[in-house]
């Protein structure tokens, strides 16, 4: 209920329904249920989401340490975590330690899910912005082409959501100087979007 309040735009309303969640199911099942771990991450993506760095990564760290405790380090709930805490560290320029979070997601990711889960992009997705953010042109591009490669084993030819993907590497080859190289990457994700969606390519 609090993710579909959160997605309508009502943030406090949700940070309420997920709060009153986190008492109740800390009372029900105990404090350090992966139930309660779960409260505190979409309590992490929701303040996340409204800028709230700081308050994301306590509730995210509170997550982790829950995780950990009841279902071991490299459960792919604590590679969710990982990720989000890279894209908070991307958020203030921690580079470094925005790779180690997405690097550890994505190891745990590559153990705990099936070949065909478009979960194991995620981590690959990251680690090309965190390339990009560095002006590191060539391994940005080979981590989206690695995400594109995962997205087009678990997902459905010419699926919607690998469009972003192909703008992210119409978007580096742009920074990196070669237009030519960019457009097919830009015009695939424009036929994609359009296909999907309606959006007019003006």
């Amino acid at each position: 209920l609090g993710n579909v309040i959160a997605g309508r735009g009502d943030a406090a309303r949700a940070r309420a329904t997920f709060e009153q969640a986190l008492a109740e199911t800390s009372a029900a099942f105990g404090r350090g249920h992966p139930r309660v771990g779960h409260t505190c991450y979409n309590l992490a993506k929701l303040e996340f989401d409204q800028g709230n760095l700081d308050a994301a990564r306590r509730w995210l760290e509170r997550a982790r340490d829950i995780y950990v405790a009841a279902r071991g380090p490299e459960h792919r709930d604590v590679g969710s975590v990982e990720l989000l805490l890279a894209a908070i560290d991307v958020s203030v320029g921690a580079f470094d330690e925005a790779e180690a979070h997405a690097r550890a997601a994505d190891r745990i990711y590559a153990a705990e899910l099936a070949p065909d889960n478009v979960d194991r992009a995620e981590p690959q997705l990251q680690l090309g912005h965190i390339a990009f953010a560095r002006e590191q042109f060539d391994v940005a591009r080979d981590h989206y082409r690695s995400a594109l490669a995962q997205q087009r084993v678990s997902l459905p030819p010419g699926h919607i959501s690998m469009a972003d993907t192909h703008i992210n590497l119409g978007l580096v080859q742009l920074a990196d100087g070669d237009a030519e190289a960019a457009v097919p990457e830009l015009q695939r994700a424009v036929e994609w979007l359009e296909a999907g969606a309606g959006v007019d390519p003006e």
